[in-house]
Protein backbone atom coordinates (compact mmCIF):
# COMPACT_ATOMS: atom_id res chain seq x y z
CA UNK A 1 0.00 0.00 0.00
CA UNK A 2 1.19 3.39 -0.79
CA UNK A 3 0.39 6.01 1.84
CA UNK A 4 0.27 9.20 -0.04
CA UNK A 5 0.71 12.62 1.94
CA UNK A 6 -0.75 15.19 -0.21
CA UNK A 7 -2.92 18.40 -0.68
CA UNK A 8 -6.01 19.32 -3.03
CA UNK A 9 -5.48 21.60 -5.84
CA UNK A 10 -8.67 22.09 -8.52
CA UNK A 11 -7.76 23.57 -12.36
CA UNK A 12 -9.66 24.45 -14.94
CA UNK A 13 -8.48 26.03 -18.13
CA UNK A 14 -8.60 29.80 -18.31
CA UNK A 15 -11.83 31.41 -19.18
CA UNK A 16 -10.66 33.72 -22.23
CA UNK A 17 -8.24 32.57 -24.96
CA UNK A 18 -7.05 33.97 -28.21
CA UNK A 19 -6.73 31.62 -31.33
CA UNK A 20 -3.92 31.28 -33.49
CA UNK A 21 -4.68 34.22 -36.29
CA UNK A 22 -5.07 36.80 -33.14
CA UNK A 23 -8.59 35.99 -32.31
CA UNK A 24 -9.69 35.98 -28.62
CA UNK A 25 -12.28 32.89 -26.82
CA UNK A 26 -13.94 33.98 -24.17
CA UNK A 27 -15.48 30.68 -23.76
CA UNK A 28 -15.52 28.59 -20.91
CA UNK A 29 -13.88 25.85 -22.63
CA UNK A 30 -10.63 26.25 -24.22
CA UNK A 31 -9.88 26.79 -28.02
CA UNK A 32 -13.36 27.99 -29.04
CA UNK A 33 -12.36 31.05 -31.09
CA UNK A 34 -15.18 34.27 -31.67
CA UNK A 35 -14.94 37.21 -34.30
CA UNK A 36 -13.84 39.73 -31.97
CA UNK A 37 -10.55 40.58 -30.18
CA UNK A 38 -11.93 42.45 -26.52
CA UNK A 39 -10.46 46.25 -26.46
CA UNK A 40 -7.61 46.29 -23.96
CA UNK A 41 -8.66 48.24 -20.78
CA UNK A 42 -7.82 52.05 -20.97
CA UNK A 43 -4.02 53.22 -20.08
CA UNK A 44 -5.57 55.55 -17.23
CA UNK A 45 -7.95 52.83 -15.76
CA UNK A 46 -7.10 52.90 -12.00
CA UNK A 47 -6.47 48.77 -10.74
CA UNK A 48 -5.56 48.18 -6.99
CA UNK A 49 -2.74 45.90 -7.66
CA UNK A 50 -1.94 45.82 -3.90
CA UNK A 51 -4.67 42.70 -3.66
CA UNK A 52 -3.30 40.95 -6.86
CA UNK A 53 -0.90 38.35 -6.52
CA UNK A 54 0.69 36.08 -9.04
CA UNK A 55 1.35 32.26 -8.57
CA UNK A 56 4.79 31.42 -8.15
CA UNK A 57 3.85 27.38 -7.24
CA UNK A 58 1.12 25.79 -6.98
CA UNK A 59 1.65 21.88 -4.83
CA UNK A 60 -1.13 20.37 -4.79
CA UNK A 61 0.95 17.42 -3.00
CA UNK A 62 1.36 19.57 -0.06
CA UNK A 63 -1.66 21.85 -0.28
CA UNK A 64 0.43 25.04 -0.71
CA UNK A 65 0.44 27.69 -2.74
CA UNK A 66 3.27 30.28 -3.61
CA UNK A 67 2.28 33.99 -4.50
CA UNK A 68 3.86 37.36 -5.09
CA UNK A 69 2.24 40.47 -4.68
CA UNK A 70 1.86 42.23 -8.09
CA UNK A 71 2.40 45.84 -6.26
CA UNK A 72 5.29 45.33 -3.48
CA UNK A 73 6.91 42.24 -5.10
CA UNK A 74 6.58 40.15 -1.71
CA UNK A 75 6.56 36.45 -2.11
CA UNK A 76 4.10 34.79 0.31
CA UNK A 77 3.53 31.31 0.88
CA UNK A 78 0.08 29.82 2.09
CA UNK A 79 -2.09 26.85 3.00
CA UNK A 80 -5.37 25.84 1.31
CA UNK A 81 -7.83 22.92 2.18
CA UNK A 82 -11.01 21.01 1.03
CA UNK A 83 -12.48 24.01 3.06
CA UNK A 84 -11.00 26.57 0.58
CA UNK A 85 -13.07 28.04 -1.93
CA UNK A 86 -11.39 28.16 -5.34
CA UNK A 87 -13.61 30.50 -7.76
CA UNK A 88 -13.38 31.64 -11.18
CA UNK A 89 -13.47 35.83 -12.14
CA UNK A 90 -17.18 35.76 -11.76
CA UNK A 91 -17.71 33.67 -8.37
CA UNK A 92 -18.32 30.36 -9.78
CA UNK A 93 -16.81 26.95 -8.63
CA UNK A 94 -13.15 26.31 -9.99
CA UNK A 95 -10.47 23.37 -9.85
CA UNK A 96 -7.87 23.90 -7.96
CA UNK A 97 -5.59 23.02 -10.66
CA UNK A 98 -6.79 25.83 -12.78
CA UNK A 99 -4.81 28.33 -10.65
CA UNK A 100 -1.33 27.04 -11.54
CA UNK A 101 2.04 29.10 -12.28
CA UNK A 102 1.30 32.50 -13.70
CA UNK A 103 -2.20 32.80 -12.41
CA UNK A 104 -3.27 36.18 -11.17
CA UNK A 105 -5.13 35.79 -8.43
CA UNK A 106 -6.95 37.41 -5.06
CA UNK A 107 -6.99 36.02 -1.83
CA UNK A 108 -8.86 36.27 2.17
CA UNK A 109 -7.33 34.62 4.94
CA UNK A 110 -8.76 32.42 7.19
CA UNK A 111 -7.10 33.66 10.31
CA UNK A 112 -3.43 33.69 11.53
CA UNK A 113 -2.40 30.08 10.50
CA UNK A 114 -1.88 31.08 6.99
CA UNK A 115 -4.90 29.26 5.36
CA UNK A 116 -6.86 30.93 2.49
CA UNK A 117 -10.54 30.79 2.59
CA UNK A 118 -10.87 31.83 -0.69
CA UNK A 119 -8.59 32.11 -3.82
CA UNK A 120 -10.40 33.73 -6.59
CA UNK A 121 -9.44 34.48 -10.42
CA UNK A 122 -8.36 38.40 -10.54
CA UNK A 123 -11.16 40.05 -12.82
CA UNK A 124 -8.62 42.79 -13.33
CA UNK A 125 -6.73 41.14 -15.79
CA UNK A 126 -7.21 39.66 -19.12
CA UNK A 127 -6.30 36.14 -20.17
CA UNK A 128 -5.23 34.99 -23.58
CA UNK A 129 -5.21 31.04 -23.68
CA UNK A 130 -3.53 28.70 -26.79
CA UNK A 131 -1.54 31.37 -28.10
CA UNK A 132 0.32 29.92 -31.03
CA UNK A 133 0.35 33.73 -33.46
CA UNK A 134 3.09 35.75 -31.30
CA UNK A 135 6.22 37.25 -31.33
CA UNK A 136 8.51 38.49 -28.95
CA UNK A 137 11.19 41.34 -28.71
CA UNK A 138 13.19 41.60 -25.65
CA UNK A 139 15.19 44.33 -26.80
CA UNK A 140 12.26 46.33 -27.33
CA UNK A 141 10.09 44.96 -24.64
CA UNK A 142 7.16 44.18 -27.27
CA UNK A 143 4.97 41.18 -27.52
CA UNK A 144 3.00 40.97 -30.73
CA UNK A 145 -0.36 38.87 -30.06
CA UNK A 146 -2.21 38.71 -33.38
CA UNK A 147 -1.80 42.49 -34.46
CA UNK A 148 -1.71 43.97 -31.32
CA UNK A 149 1.31 44.86 -29.42
CA UNK A 150 2.20 44.38 -25.89
CA UNK A 151 4.41 45.63 -23.31
CA UNK A 152 7.08 43.17 -21.72
CA UNK A 153 8.52 44.83 -18.26
CA UNK A 154 10.87 44.21 -16.04
CA UNK A 155 8.43 42.21 -13.70
CA UNK A 156 6.66 40.04 -16.34
CA UNK A 157 7.47 36.65 -15.45
CA UNK A 158 7.89 33.48 -17.98
CA UNK A 159 6.86 29.91 -16.47
CA UNK A 160 7.24 26.59 -17.91
CA UNK A 161 5.27 23.80 -16.27
CA UNK A 162 5.97 24.64 -12.42
CA UNK A 163 8.91 26.21 -13.08
CA UNK A 164 10.07 30.06 -13.33
CA UNK A 165 11.85 30.34 -17.43
CA UNK A 166 13.43 32.80 -19.32
CA UNK A 167 12.33 34.38 -22.68
CA UNK A 168 14.91 32.08 -24.69
CA UNK A 169 12.78 28.84 -23.12
CA UNK A 170 9.71 29.76 -25.24
CA UNK A 171 10.25 28.23 -28.48
CA UNK A 172 8.91 29.00 -32.09
CA UNK A 173 6.60 25.80 -31.54
CA UNK A 174 5.43 26.51 -27.89
CA UNK A 175 1.79 27.02 -27.14
CA UNK A 176 1.00 29.95 -24.80
CA UNK A 177 -0.77 31.84 -22.15
CA UNK A 178 -0.59 35.12 -21.77
CA UNK A 179 -2.11 37.55 -18.69
CA UNK A 180 -2.02 41.29 -18.81
CA UNK A 181 -2.66 44.25 -16.87
CA UNK A 182 -3.98 47.61 -19.39
CA UNK A 183 -1.04 47.04 -22.13
CA UNK A 184 1.46 45.36 -20.07
CA UNK A 185 2.46 41.43 -19.74
CA UNK A 186 2.38 40.23 -16.51
CA UNK A 187 2.86 36.39 -17.07
CA UNK A 188 3.47 34.22 -19.89
CA UNK A 189 3.36 30.32 -19.46
CA UNK A 190 4.47 27.80 -21.83
CA UNK A 191 1.15 25.07 -21.85
CA UNK A 192 2.81 22.72 -24.80
CA UNK A 193 2.33 19.26 -23.87
CA UNK A 194 -0.91 19.43 -21.91
CA UNK A 195 -4.79 18.88 -22.24
CA UNK A 196 -7.75 18.88 -20.76
CA UNK A 197 -9.83 16.78 -18.54
CA UNK A 198 -13.81 17.94 -17.88
CA UNK A 199 -15.90 16.08 -15.45
CA UNK A 200 -19.71 15.67 -15.83
CA UNK A 201 -21.99 14.41 -13.56
CA UNK A 202 -20.36 15.07 -10.22
CA UNK A 203 -24.21 15.44 -7.88
CA UNK A 204 -22.71 12.00 -6.10
CA UNK A 205 -19.07 13.16 -5.77
CA UNK A 206 -19.40 16.72 -4.96
CA UNK A 207 -17.37 17.83 -1.85
CA UNK A 208 -14.65 14.87 -2.05
CA UNK A 209 -11.52 13.98 -3.74
CA UNK A 210 -11.16 13.20 -7.49
CA UNK A 211 -7.74 12.01 -7.96
CA UNK A 212 -5.71 11.89 -11.46
CA UNK A 213 -2.64 9.90 -11.10
CA UNK A 214 -0.50 10.18 -7.89
CA UNK A 215 0.20 13.55 -8.08
CA UNK A 216 -2.82 15.61 -8.83
CA UNK A 217 -5.94 16.01 -6.46
CA UNK A 218 -8.99 18.37 -6.99
CA UNK A 219 -12.16 18.51 -5.04
CA UNK A 220 -14.83 17.77 -6.77
CA UNK A 221 -17.17 20.98 -8.07
CA UNK A 222 -19.88 21.59 -10.79
CA UNK A 223 -18.63 21.70 -14.33
CA UNK A 224 -14.99 20.86 -13.69
CA UNK A 225 -12.17 20.96 -16.24
CA UNK A 226 -8.82 20.17 -15.29
CA UNK A 227 -5.38 20.94 -16.72
CA UNK A 228 -3.55 17.75 -16.93
CA UNK A 229 0.05 16.55 -18.33
CA UNK A 230 -0.66 14.82 -21.87
CA UNK A 231 -0.39 10.92 -20.35
CA UNK A 232 -2.19 7.83 -19.22
CA UNK A 233 -4.11 8.25 -15.76
CA UNK A 234 -5.86 6.18 -13.68
CA UNK A 235 -8.66 8.73 -12.10
CA UNK A 236 -10.06 7.72 -8.89
CA UNK A 237 -13.42 9.32 -7.27
CA UNK A 238 -15.52 8.38 -3.95
CA UNK A 239 -17.79 9.95 -1.62
CA UNK A 240 -20.54 8.25 1.18
CA UNK A 241 -20.03 5.10 0.03
CA UNK A 242 -19.77 5.13 -4.02
CA UNK A 243 -16.44 5.21 -5.79
CA UNK A 244 -14.50 3.64 -8.41
CA UNK A 245 -11.20 4.10 -10.61
CA UNK A 246 -11.38 4.33 -14.54
CA UNK A 247 -8.19 4.55 -16.82
CA UNK A 248 -7.88 8.23 -18.48
CA UNK A 249 -5.17 9.04 -21.83
CA UNK A 250 -5.06 12.79 -21.88
CA UNK A 251 -3.57 14.44 -25.27
CA UNK A 252 -2.27 17.14 -26.30
CA UNK A 253 -4.44 20.28 -26.50
CA UNK A 254 -7.52 18.38 -26.69
CA UNK A 255 -10.26 17.88 -24.33
CA UNK A 256 -11.15 13.85 -22.39
CA UNK A 257 -14.47 13.85 -20.90
CA UNK A 258 -15.08 11.61 -17.50
CA UNK A 259 -18.27 10.46 -16.44
CA UNK A 260 -18.66 10.06 -12.57
CA UNK A 261 -21.82 7.80 -13.69
CA UNK A 262 -19.40 5.19 -14.72
CA UNK A 263 -17.32 5.37 -11.76
CA UNK A 264 -19.99 4.89 -9.00
CA UNK A 265 -20.46 1.28 -8.94
CA UNK A 266 -22.83 -0.44 -6.21
CA UNK A 267 -22.93 0.77 -2.95
CA UNK A 268 -22.41 1.99 -0.02
CA UNK A 269 -18.79 -0.11 -0.19
CA UNK A 270 -16.61 0.17 3.23
CA UNK A 271 -12.91 -0.17 3.91
CA UNK A 272 -11.79 -2.06 6.63
CA UNK A 273 -9.68 0.10 7.98
CA UNK A 274 -6.52 0.13 10.65
CA UNK A 275 -4.76 2.80 12.39
CA UNK A 276 -1.63 2.22 14.21
CA UNK A 277 0.50 4.86 16.06
CA UNK A 278 3.89 4.79 16.75
CA UNK A 279 3.40 6.38 20.36
CA UNK A 280 1.96 4.72 22.93
CA UNK A 281 -1.39 6.14 24.58
CA UNK A 282 -2.49 7.98 21.59
CA UNK A 283 -5.98 8.68 21.04
CA UNK A 284 -7.13 8.28 17.71
CA UNK A 285 -10.75 9.69 16.35
CA UNK A 286 -12.30 9.13 13.08
CA UNK A 287 -14.55 11.83 12.40
CA UNK A 288 -14.81 13.02 15.63
CA UNK A 289 -15.33 9.61 16.99
CA UNK A 290 -12.87 7.54 18.56
CA UNK A 291 -11.86 4.26 17.24
CA UNK A 292 -9.66 1.71 18.56
CA UNK A 293 -6.03 1.62 17.89
CA UNK A 294 -5.07 -1.23 15.75
CA UNK A 295 -8.59 -2.60 15.09
CA UNK A 296 -10.07 -2.78 11.95
CA UNK A 297 -13.08 0.01 11.51
CA UNK A 298 -15.46 -0.21 9.07
CA UNK A 299 -15.36 3.22 7.22
CA UNK A 300 -17.84 3.76 4.15
CA UNK A 301 -15.35 5.06 0.92
CA UNK A 302 -14.80 8.39 0.72
CA UNK A 303 -13.21 11.41 2.93
CA UNK A 304 -12.70 11.70 6.26
CA UNK A 305 -11.04 13.26 9.03
CA UNK A 306 -8.41 11.35 11.07
CA UNK A 307 -6.72 12.85 14.10
CA UNK A 308 -4.33 11.71 16.73
CA UNK A 309 -3.39 13.40 20.27
CA UNK A 310 -0.37 12.68 22.28
CA UNK A 311 0.23 14.20 25.37
CA UNK A 312 2.85 16.55 25.12
CA UNK A 313 2.82 17.08 21.01
CA UNK A 314 0.58 19.04 18.88
CA UNK A 315 -2.46 17.25 17.80
CA UNK A 316 -1.81 15.61 14.22
CA UNK A 317 -4.83 15.80 11.52
CA UNK A 318 -5.54 14.21 8.00
CA UNK A 319 -7.98 13.83 5.87
CA UNK A 320 -8.45 10.28 4.66
CA UNK A 321 -9.31 9.25 0.76
CA UNK A 322 -10.81 6.00 1.26
CA UNK A 323 -11.30 3.88 -1.86
CA UNK A 324 -10.06 0.03 -1.28
CA UNK A 325 -11.65 -2.46 0.59
CA UNK A 326 -8.93 -3.03 2.97
CA UNK A 327 -6.43 -0.45 4.03
CA UNK A 328 -3.79 -0.25 7.34
CA UNK A 329 -1.45 2.98 8.13
CA UNK A 330 0.90 3.43 10.80
CA UNK A 331 1.28 7.58 11.94
CA UNK A 332 4.46 8.96 13.76
CA UNK A 333 1.99 11.82 15.42
CA UNK A 334 5.09 13.41 16.39
CA UNK A 335 7.06 13.70 13.25
CA UNK A 336 7.17 17.45 12.12
CA UNK A 337 6.05 18.40 8.51
CA UNK A 338 9.31 18.66 7.42
CA UNK A 339 10.73 15.11 8.73
CA UNK A 340 7.34 13.88 6.74
CA UNK A 341 8.29 15.88 3.79
CA UNK A 342 12.09 14.56 3.80
CA UNK A 343 10.89 11.01 4.15
CA UNK A 344 8.14 10.88 1.80
CA UNK A 345 11.17 12.75 -0.70
CA UNK A 346 13.70 9.62 -0.13
CA UNK A 347 10.69 6.97 -0.43
CA UNK A 348 9.83 8.60 -4.42
CA UNK A 349 13.90 9.49 -5.24
CA UNK A 350 14.75 11.74 -7.96
CA UNK A 351 12.05 11.11 -10.80
CA UNK A 352 14.76 12.16 -13.44
CA UNK A 353 17.65 10.37 -12.41
CA UNK A 354 14.77 7.21 -12.13
CA UNK A 355 13.71 7.87 -15.68
CA UNK A 356 17.11 8.16 -16.87
CA UNK A 357 17.47 4.46 -15.27
CA UNK A 358 14.53 3.48 -17.15
CA UNK A 359 12.32 3.41 -14.34
CA UNK A 360 10.44 6.57 -14.27
CA UNK A 361 9.91 5.96 -10.74
CA UNK A 362 6.11 4.77 -10.44
CA UNK A 363 5.51 5.73 -14.29
CA UNK A 364 6.58 3.48 -17.03
CA UNK A 365 6.90 4.71 -20.56
CA UNK A 366 4.66 2.32 -23.44
CA UNK A 367 5.67 1.77 -26.62
CA UNK A 368 3.55 4.63 -27.78
CA UNK A 369 6.05 7.01 -25.57
CA UNK A 370 3.45 8.25 -22.75
CA UNK A 371 3.95 7.31 -19.47
CA UNK A 372 1.37 5.51 -17.81
CA UNK A 373 0.16 5.93 -14.30
CA UNK A 374 -1.37 2.46 -14.28
CA UNK A 375 1.66 0.70 -13.89
CA UNK A 376 1.73 2.62 -10.19
CA UNK A 377 0.90 -0.32 -7.40
CA UNK A 378 -1.75 2.26 -5.54
CA UNK A 379 -3.58 1.93 -2.79
CA UNK A 380 -6.58 4.58 -2.62
CA UNK A 381 -6.44 5.43 0.52
CA UNK A 382 -4.39 8.24 0.76
CA UNK A 383 -3.88 11.50 2.84
CA UNK A 384 -4.73 14.90 0.85
CA UNK A 385 -4.57 17.45 4.07
CA UNK A 386 -0.96 17.11 4.78
CA UNK A 387 -0.69 19.78 7.73
CA UNK A 388 -0.21 19.06 11.64
CA UNK A 389 -3.78 21.83 12.65
CA UNK A 390 -0.86 23.35 15.49
CA UNK A 391 1.90 24.48 13.54
CA UNK A 392 2.81 28.19 13.71
CA UNK A 393 2.23 30.08 10.91
CA UNK A 394 4.84 29.89 8.35
CA UNK A 395 7.60 32.54 7.30
CA UNK A 396 7.87 34.00 4.02
CA UNK A 397 10.61 31.64 2.95
CA UNK A 398 9.13 27.87 4.18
Amino acid sequence: MVMMLSVVTACSPADEGASSTGEVSVSRKPGVPISEQPEAAPEEAAVDTTRLYIVQLLNTKREKIFLRNLYTGREYVYRYSLMTDFLDKYGGDASVTSFGPGRVVTITESGSDRTLDIVQAADEVWTYDDIVNYSIDEDRGVMKIGETNYRLTSDTMVFSGDVEADYDDIGEDDVLSVIGLDKDILTITITTGHGYLTVINTEKFEGSLLCVGTTIYAKVVPDMTLTVPEGKYRVTAANKGYGGTKKVKIKRNETTVLDLKELEGEGPKYCKLTVKSSVEGASIMLDGNEIKEGKKTKVPYGRHTLTIRVEGYDTWTRTLFVNSETAEITVDPTASEETEEKEEDEDTGDEDEKEDEGTAGHRDRDDDGDYDEDDAEVDYLSTVNDMISNLAGLSDND
